[in-house]
């Protein structure tokens, strides 16, 4: 009974753990937020994008608030696979978003570099450092992960990747190859679009989520009204999205009303998800199979921490 009440201990460890990143990911989210309207209070002005407060003193929220983000988004394991998938290609598209930033619009007084520059010297060595560091990181990551399982199979652990997780790795993979190798062999290429288009991806990927959740929830353990909410979300994501760039089109602060309107979709999204996961620990679902006999006690033991891995 011992080895039980240390395996209900450490599940309830490891669910915590998984709920407090979860509010982290909010968190992340509201600092960026809560930075730019102190900003915006400050200069009595929006600027264009949120991507274009990354020119004034926004940017370290903005910076380590997506970076943050972006690690929480791929560390966090989704369910089913497919939720899991999404989840970690836009946890890659976060980084890229913040390393490669947008150009300086010049609204709120802000400073346009001079002549046909896109961005400074101390910008462009940065974001060469970045993107190198995150494509070799990247590499490592997928490494690691392939050594993992290939450890857990020789093991005896049944490691059978479905379509789905196939599929992540090779996107993953190849979104590493095209980054790297557009900012490698067309760097003006990549400087010019790497920043709205890991933007755009990643916010396409996160409505997709919520849908999922919303056509793939499990019926038995979570209710109607859940399911309903996230797709009704996805559909506020993708449609209005859509409609608003249609609508303001051609407007200075189109691209701002997005991105508010798409982050607080995606936190209420998460919120809500959050708040559904928040009692359904892993504690309760090693509860629900005990073992009764001293035999099925004494394997419990053996296995629990296994077990409790698994369950959250």
């Amino acid at each position: 009974m011992q080895e039980i009440r240390r395996a209900e201990t450490l599940a309830e460890a490891h669910a915590k753990s998984y709920n407090y990143l979860r509010v982290g990911l909010i968190g992340a989210a509201l600092l960026i937020g809560v930075s730019v309207a102190i900003e915006a209070n400050v200069q009595d002005c929006f600027k264009g994008s949120i991507s274009a407060y990354y020119h004034t003193p926004v940017r370290a929220m903005f910076v380590g608030g997506l970076i943050a983000a972006g690690f929480g988004l791929i560390v966090l394991r989704g369910k089913p696979d497919i939720e899991d998938t999404l989840l970690n290609l836009a946890g890659m598209m976060a980084p890229i978003v913040a390393v490669v930033p947008a150009s300086e619009d010049g609204l709120c007084s802000g400073v346009v570099p001079a002549g046909d520059e896109r961005f400074t010297q101390a910008q462009e060595a940065a974001i060469s450092n970045n993107i190198q560091a995150l494509f070799w990181v990247g590499v490592a990551a997928l490494v690691v992960g392939a050594v993992l399982g290939l450890r857990a199979r020789a093991k005896g652990t049944p490691w059978r990747p479905g379509p789905v997780a196939v599929g992540g790795l090779v996107a993953a993979g190849a979104i590493l190859a095209v980054t790297f190798g557009t900012y490698r062999f067309a760097n003006d290429v990549f400087l010019d679009n790497a920043h709205f288009t890991a933007a755009v991806v990643m916010f396409v990927l996160l409505g997709l989520t919520s849908l999922v959740n919303g056509r793939e929830h499990d019926k038995i353990v979570r209710s109607v009204p859940y399911r309903r909410i996230y797709s009704t979300t996805a559909v506020f994501m993708l449609v209005g999205g859509a409609l608003i760039v249609a609508i303001g089109w051609g407007d200075d602060r189109m691209i701002l009303v997005l991105e508010i309107y798409e982050m607080a979709l995606f936190v209420f999204y998460w919120s809500v998800q959050t708040k559904e996961n928040w009692g359904r620990d892993a504690r309760t679902a090693l509860l629900v199979e005990l073992p009764t006999t001293g035999r099925e006690v004494a394997a419990a033991g053996a296995d629990a921490d296994d077990r409790a891995e698994e369950l959250v």
